[in-house]
């Protein structure tokens, strides 16, 4: 088992949290949190030893809005230091993604939880603002500045 891997599943068999594993290096999971129900997944890069975390933002932005909500993730990026938004213009699928390099140590599953936990609070940091430009009438300026 790659160590990123066992690394992993040893701080999902910690906190007894549920997940799936679809192959040796993708897992599903979800949380609940204070503002919403995430589903996560974890992807193992074997060949440069990273482990990546996804966020689904429960949100499907239509085609019209597209141009707009890039906006509102570029903007919310700028000054991110730890992480990214990504939107899926194929789909309209929108994801967090938080990413570390394990090339020179094997993972604790304490650096991997500061992963999740970082992943986790970006989703629900932003999630009103994705909400409120998209369904509460505000403009990207607004909805970015007033949070």
């Amino acid at each position: 088992m790659h160590p990123i891997a066992k690394a992993l599943e040893a701080l999902f068999e910690k906190h007894s949290w549920r997940y799936e594993k679809r192959d040796e290096n993708y897992y599903d999971f979800t949380f609940n949190c204070d503002v919403n129900r995430f589903n996560l997944y974890a992807l193992i890069g074997t060949y440069v030893n990273t482990l990546s975390i996804y966020v689904h933002m429960p949100f499907q932005v239509p085609a019209t809005r597209m141009t707009e909500i890039a906006e509102l993730i570029s903007r919310i990026n700028y000054n991110m230091t730890l992480g990214n938004y990504e939107l899926d213009f194929h789909d309209g699928e929108i994801l967090f993604k938080v990413s570390q390099s394990f090339s020179l140590h094997e993972p604790h599953p304490d650096e991997i939880m500061i992963l999740l936990d970082c992943a986790l609070t970006m989703a629900q940091t932003y999630f009103p603002t994705f909400g409120a430009v998209l369904y509460g009438g505000r403009s990207v300026t607004e909805a970015v500045q007033h949070g």
